[in-house]
C-alpha cells in the first residue's frame, strides 16, 4: 500500500503509475485531512494507512527513505526473536552539506535518547519512516 499524503505535485499519478505496472497488487491511498489538533502530518497518514491494510505485519518507510535489500527481513526478525508488536530501525541522514549534517547528529541524538528511554521501560515513540509494526489480529 502506498499513500500520498496531499502532496502538490505529481506524486500521486506517479504512484499509481508504479502501482499498474506491478505484478502484485498494490493499493495507492490519497490521504485526507485529518484532525488538525490531534492527527496531523505523518501521524494521520500512518493512522489512514493502518485503517486501511489488511496484513499481519505493517513496514513503514518515506519516499526519501533508502532501504537495504536486507530491510524487510531484519525488522520481521526482529519482531518475532522479541515478540514485539512495534519495531523502530535505525535511520541515518545522508547530506554533503553543513544544514544536512547537523540534521544527522540531531536525528541521532533523539534516536539515543528514544532508546535510553526504552531500556528504563518508558515506551514513548516510534520514527514512522523506519518502523513495523504488527497488526491487532497478529
Amino acid at each position: 500500500m502506498l499513500g500520498d499524503d496531499c502532496s502538490s505535485d505529481d506524486t500521486l499519478h506517479l504512484l499509481q503509475a508504479f502501482a499498474a505496472g506491478q505484478l502484485t497488487a498494490i493499493k495507492v491511498v490519497s490521504i485526507k485531512t485529518g484532525d488538525l489538533a490531534r492527527r496531523n502530518g505523518k501521524t494521520n497518514a500512518l493512522m489512514q494507512l493502518v485503517a486501511d491494510s489488511t496484513g499481519k505485519l505493517l513496514l513503514f518507510t518515506d519516499a526519501d527513505c533508502e532501504v537495504p535489500s536486507s530491510w524487510v527481513k531484519s525488522m520481521v526478525r526482529a519482531s518475532q526473536s522479541a515478540q514485539l508488536g512495534l519495531v523502530t530501525g535505525v535511520t541515518g541522514i545522508k547530506s554533503d552539506h553543513w544544514y544536512g549534517r547537523q540534521q544527522g547528529l540531531d536525528w541521532f541524538f533523539i534516536l539515543g535518547i528514544v532508546k535510553v528511554l526504552d531500556d528504563l521501560g518508558f515506551h514513548v515513540t516510534s520514527l514512522g519512516n523506519n518502523m513495523l509494526l504488527s497488526s491487532r489480529e497478529a
